[in-house]
């Protein structure tokens, strides 16, 4: 995946999606990880939540 250009550096995605969506508001995303699949649930920021 890096040499096709999808990956920047391994293991540092999850934690940059995390901080971004901690500064605009967001709830953590939910991680559901299972033999043949990894789903991320993006909540929506919470009405009055004011970001960072």
């Amino acid at each position: 995946m890096k040499t096709l250009g999808y990956v920047q550096r391994f293991g540092v995605g999850i934690s940059i999606a995390k901080r971004q969506l901690a500064t605009a508001g967001h709830p953590d995303p939910e991680f559901d990880i299972s033999d043949h699949f990894v789903r991320v649930t993006i909540k929506q920021r919470e009405t009055g939540r004011i970001p960072k």
